[in-house]
């Protein structure tokens, strides 16, 4: 383990939703990873208690799968305004990228993912080519998801369900440092990345860990009268 993370490793390891432990000595080698929770539960939720009003399939992918994840407008809409989508500014020139939170709801017997919030990584290193979360910036998140927790703004359902990056003026695809990160962290089935291009406004949805492309659902709530 690289030394600078070995002085704050105790501290990235007290988020209440993750547990993040070194690698094993005879492991693959990486910077750490996620052994427990969030826990796989029975869904707490009926997927028609979202009272969707409108749904669109917003990917640009189009591969006709099933398992689609399903992300509201309000959790879409605070990824794209961290990425300036459909503009080209200095700083999506750049990767970037932060992690989706939601919860699985039961749709006649089956399990689907729902979005309702995304937590941006606003300090990570990268390039046209890679982003880097380092160990500050994924105790940020978690931090920021148990203080949301705590009052009140996520219930106690839900849990980090994949995340996002993007890929400036590229296509959409899991680059073999993209697959690292999914089979070490978001392995699960219930487990989505979101790959964006920004400029030109493109986006991928890729589901546990093989990555397997996936149907990405944009969902508006029934307003009250």
């Amino acid at each position: 383990m690289d030394a600078d993370l070995e002085d704050l490793f105790n501290e990235v390891a007290t988020s209440k939703t993750f547990r993040v432990t070194k690698p094993l000595a005879d492991g693959p080698r990486k910077k750490f990873a996620i052994t427990s929770a969030p826990r796989v539960e029975a869904p707490a939720r009926l997927f028609d208690d979202f009272e969707m009003s409108r749904q669109e399939r917003v990917d640009t992918l189009k591969e006709a799968v099933p398992d689609a994840l399903y992300i509201s407008d309000e959790a879409l809409r605070a990824i794209q305004d961290h990425i300036s989508w459909g503009e080209r500014t200095r700083e999506n020139q750049f990767e970037q990228g932060g992690i989706i939170i939601g919860e699985q709801a039961e749709d006649r017997g089956k399990a689907v993912s729902v979005v309702t919030c995304a937590i941006s990584a606003l300090e990570t290193q990268g390039s046209q080519t890679y982003v880097k979360f380092d160990h500050l910036t994924w105790k940020r998140m978690l931090d920021q998801f148990d203080q949301m927790v705590a009052t009140g703004q996520l219930n106690r359902n839900q849990k980090i369900i994949g995340w996002y990056h993007t890929h400036p003026n590229m296509s959409v695809f899991m680059s073999g440092t993209d697959m690292g990160t999914q089979r070490s962290l978001f392995y699960n089935p219930w487990n989505y990345a979101l790959v964006l291009n920004p400029q030109q406004q493109f986006c991928g949805c890729f589901k546990g860990k093989d990555a397997d492309i996936a149907p990405l659902v944009m969902f508006e709530r029934a307003r009250a009268r």
